[in-house]
């Protein structure tokens, strides 16, 4: 038997396991590919409808830091703008306590040097939201099926006033 999945040479996804969503973002009006169910619920919580949010970018990013000579490469996978700055975010499992070190230095030095915020993302602050998760994922699917048809004027501010 192969030690390849089923689905490896269908996909796009290569080695990467688990769900792997195209999603059209209403925001940043394009399909978004989104690797992980996590990635999904952080989409859908603080960036797609959260009005502090101008725009982001989902992809496989990399900053260099230098700390006394020695080059460090940290990897992240979302770069937000939103009204406070730049920001960028990792979106992992959990965070270990080497881990949770790591992204608060990283976050200190970008923030020093680049005025830059770094977040750690991870279920604990994923989970205590997850009932809104499918509510939201439901919206977004009619925003997104209803894109480009006319809607009224006092629907849409009859909506503002209720969110």
């Amino acid at each position: 038997m192969s030690a390849k999945s089923v689905t490896y040479n269908f996909t796009s996804r290569k080695k990467a396991f688990g769900n792997h969503w195209l999603i059209f973002s209403n925001k940043a009006q394009c399909v978004l590919s989104l690797l992980s169910d996590r990635e999904v619920a952080h989409w859908v919580l603080n960036l797609e409808f959260c009005s502090n949010i101008k725009s982001f970018e989902f992809g496989d990013y990399e900053v260099e830091i230098e700390i006394n000579g020695e080059k460090i490469f940290a990897k992240y996978r979302l770069r937000v703008e939103s009204n406070k700055g730049v920001e960028y975010h990792k979106i992992s499992v959990s965070k270990g306590e080497q881990s949770k070190r790591d992204a608060g230095f990283l976050d200190n030095f970008l923030w020093r040097e680049k005025h830059i915020r770094f977040r750690h993302i991870t279920d604990e602050e994923l989970n205590c939201q997850r009932q809104k998760i499918f509510p939201l994922l439901k919206l977004s699917a009619f925003l997104t099926a209803s894109r480009g048809q006319y809607i009224p004027p006092n629907l849409i501010d009859s909506a503002n006033l209720y969110f």
